[in-house]
């Protein structure tokens, strides 16, 4: 482990079994931060862009040197000197001065049920998005990146804008009837966007009609009387800015055969089915830097309050995810109407949604499937 100013960073690690036994052929990892210092160090800044190929050779040098066998082909344990050998390999191969590295002293252990195939996620000890920086890299040198990954590198230059508190006729043409998108949220009371609300829609609308990417940010204050209000147009104005060319009346033409199935019990399979791609593209994504914005939205859209009575979509499910066990809504028409968002954002949200959605005992998915498939449930 390299040690800077009290703090510790792995240089690598290794996942083995209870019996000491490397797990997969990814189960070594070779730190980013520890192979970095030495190359800023030397002043070759410029160098950190080979890192993804330095991690390949690493981490297959690695391996090859913790996954040894004997004389008859069988795989040994990791041992003491192994462990020490390569963490001196490691220092000298990375250039680490004896001065910033501690020799190797502890372990992690991590519980992972026997049942489960395969070996555990591996402590995050490099950055999560450093693949999607080289896939990005990629793209641009080969000539094929998005419009949006060109304009946020400023290899395209924006369009010049206006002042639309200024500009009337621009105004006027932006609320015009012809650009309003046919479909909106089906809230009750029937509440319409506001006049700019409204030119935002179908300025949205204009700008990616004929275009199958891009992104489009806007910035509205939050109106005092209505706290969630500029959430949740503005989520509802995004599903509105492509509207889908097809519609399903029944599941059995929403999705396709894959041609997999799974073992469910002695002779008998589950066949599993995939999206049919004329319905897929449409996925929204909320992000914030406010947690608690992101919090709202993701309550308010399966609330009944929040839409027209009539629609059903895995209510019973939603009432345990989304809802509130302890604290029923006084009016049963409040009651979450569809599983079509749930908070998460930390642990502990996760885990609960994980616990619900899954393992709830009366109303876990599994025993929705069951139902389905006219399985007794009782």
């Amino acid at each position: 482990m390299p040690k800077r100013q009290g703090t510790r960073a792995p240089i690598a690690m290794a996942i083995v079994d209870k019996d000491g036994m490397l797990v997969g052929l990814e189960a070594v990892a070779v730190s980013s931060f520890a192979w970095g210092v030495p190359v800023v160090l030397r002043g070759k800044m410029g160098s950190l862009g080979r890192w993804p190929d330095a991690e390949k050779i690493l981490c297959e040098q690695l391996h090859r040197r913790l996954d040894r066998v004997d004389r008859d082909g069988n795989a040994l344990p990791l041992d003491l000197k192994t462990i020490n050998d390569c963490h001196i390999w490691l220092q000298k191969t990375l250039g680490l001065h004896p001065d910033h590295v501690l020799p190797p002293s502890f372990v992690v252990r991590l519980y992972h049920y026997y049942k489960l195939p395969g070996a555990p996620d591996s402590p995050l000890i490099n950055s999560f998005y450093i693949g999607d920086l080289v896939k990005v890299r990629s793209m641009v040198d080969a000539g094929a990146a998005p419009q949006t990954i060109k304009r946020y590198l400023s290899m395209l230059k924006p369009a010049p804008s206006g002042d639309l508190l200024r500009d009337k006729p621009g105004i006027a043409e932006l609320i015009a009837p012809s650009p309003f998108p046919l479909a909106r949220w089906p809230s009750r009371g029937g509440h319409p966007l506001v006049t700019l609300q409204q030119a935002a829609v179908n300025t949205a609308r204009t700008e990616f009609l004929d275009s199958k990417e891009g992104i489009l940010a806007v910035n509205g204050p939050r109106a005092p009387a209505r706290p969630r209000y500029c959430e949740t147009w503005w989520l509802t104005a995004s599903q509105a800015v492509r509207p889908s060319s097809w519609s399903s009346t029944t599941p059995e033409t929403a999705f396709i055969q894959t041609g997999q199935q799974i073992r469910v019990g002695e002779g008998a399979f589950l066949r599993l089915y995939g999206l049919d791609p004329r319905i897929k593209g449409f996925e929204l994504l909320v992000a914030s830097s406010n947690n608690k914005a992101v919090e709202n939205v993701s309550k308010e859209l399966p609330a009944g309050k929040s839409i027209e009575p009539g629609p059903k979509y895995f209510t019973s499910i939603a009432k345990v995810v989304c809802g509130d066990e302890k604290n029923p809504p006084a009016d049963p028409a409040d009651e979450p109407w569809g599983l079509i968002a749930a908070v998460l954002g930390n642990g502990s949200n996760k885990a609960a949604f994980q616990q619900n959605f899954w393992w709830h005992k009366d109303y876990g998915f599994p025993i929705y499937l069951k139902a389905a498939r006219g399985m007794d449930v009782s």
